[in-house]
């Protein structure tokens, strides 16, 4: 790395090919120095009054602290400390600045970008990561494809914001579009937000707060200003927990819960028209949401929210028990048909001489595991059938089923491979 110095005029233009660029005031500091590596050689001229530096990278460039440093090229990141104003064209990575009177990046910065302490304007046209800010006079930024964090800026205006905004500390806040959430505190004058793509929070508002379009829930929350104006559009659920004095008007396709102290009427379109008591002159407050309005009564709010989803429970619940109790009798039929089913066939004649009482229990007992109904009631003893008469010697009998056989299909009944119809059937064709 090598040192070279040189004079810096008011007005610096740096142009760098590639790499970082590391620049930075110093005080009592009468030239500007470069720090360089070895294999590279600047080119430096003056023209009109102007200082311009043409390289190829760049460690680190000291300037004295009243001088405008201008950066043209492609650097990757770029870090400005301690300077008068700065002005990017472009930045393929990331850009820190802090301690500046003015900061303007005309194109657009590829990476994340941090700014703090700069006492004018910051202005950086596009930038494709997040942007984080704080204690400016005023921010400008028309498009961050990231989230925003903003902190104690004076006058903030954003324009597209692909992800979350959240800005703490501002003395007025102009918005057009969050794609995502946005949180808003301690806005102290005026908040105009053109629309959110998620929920809107806003706590201790400022004199004006106006949301146009918000895709979620929204929330208010803290003391109102005299004479303030105040508007919130949402699909969602919308809740004020707020104080002061305020004319209210509420249109919504929910309900309106609000507090004890707050009186509300409904005019001829469906609107509520209400009031909160307070310090004249009173604030106005209008809102129009899709689901439930909560006016100053969080916890009712709670509490019928969760009394409707323990009705839903218990809906859903006895559902689930008429339907329990629909199977339960159809298995008991299916169960009563086939105990009377093979209840026949165990009665009868050809099948009783070949089936003991121990194999008739066996298969009852079966039959009552399958029906509930009918282990509580008493069995009836089949009345003991008379002896067969005796036929002549020339006339065909009816030959009996195996007993292995038999015994087969009463195995596969138990085990549920076949039905009690589907048994009997069997049984039969044993017969036959």
């Amino acid at each position: 790395m090598k040192t070279i110095e040189f004079p810096a005029a008011d007005s610096t233009l740096l142009h760098v090919e590639e790499g970082n660029v590391v620049a930075r005031g110093e005080v009592g500091r009468t030239a500007g120095t470069l720090s360089l590596p070895d294999d590279v050689e600047p080119t430096i001229t003056e023209v009109d009054g102007q200082t311009r530096l043409h390289l190829s990278r760049l460690l680190a460039i000291s300037l004295p602290t009243g001088v405008t440093l201008q950066i043209e090229g492609r650097p990757r990141d770029v870090v400005l400390r301690n300077l008068s104003a700065a002005q990017v064209q472009q930045c393929s990575g990331d850009l820190v600045a802090s301690d500046l009177e003015t900061l303007h990046v005309s194109e657009a910065v590829s990476g994340d970008v941090a700014l703090r302490k700069i006492t004018h304007t910051a202005q950086v046209q596009v930038t494709r990561g997040d942007l984080a800010a704080s204690h400016i006079a005023n921010l400008q930024a028309p498009e961050v494809r990231g989230s925003v964090s903003i902190s104690e800026v004076q006058r903030l205006h954003l324009g597209q914001i692909g992800g979350d905004l959240a800005v703490t500390g501002a003395g007025e806040a102009d918005i057009q579009r969050v794609g995502g959430d946005a949180s808003f505190s301690s806005v102290r004058d005026r908040l105009s937000l053109l629309k959110v793509g998620g929920d809107l929070a806003v706590n201790s508002p400022g004199q004006t707060v106006t949301a146009g379009q918000v895709a979620g829930d929204a929330a208010l929350r803290g003391p109102l200003a005299a004479g303030g104006m105040y508007g919130i559009t949402a699909s969602g659920t919308v809740a004020l927990r707020v104080s002061g004095g305020a004319r209210l008007t509420v249109a919504c396709r929910g309900d309106v819960i609000s507090g004890a102290d707050i009186a509300l009427t409904q005019d001829a379109q469906g609107r509520f028209q209400g009031r909160i008591e307070g310090a004249e002159p009173l604030a106005e407050l209008t809102i129009d949401a899709g689901g439930d309005v909560l006016i100053n009564s969080s916890s009712r709010g709670q509490r019928r929210q969760h009394a409707h989803v323990e009705k839903e429970i218990k809906q859903a619940m006895q559902e689930v028990k008429r339907e329990l109790r629909r199977t339960a009798a159809t298995i008991s039929e299916e169960a009563r048909r086939a105990r009377r089913s093979v209840e026949v066939e165990l009665n009868g004649a050809d099948v009783r001489e070949n089936l003991g009482a121990s194999v008739r229990d066996m298969v009852r007992d079966l039959l009552d595991s399958l029906d509930p109904q009918a282990r509580s009631a008493p069995r009836p003893t089949p009345p003991r059938p008379a002896p067969p008469a005796a036929r002549p010697a020339s006339s065909p009998t009816r030959p009996a089923p195996p007993q292995q056989e038999v015994s087969m299909i009463l195995d596969m009944l138990a085990n549920g491979a076949i039905t009690a119809e589907e048994a009997a059937a069997l049984i039969d064709a044993l017969r036959n």
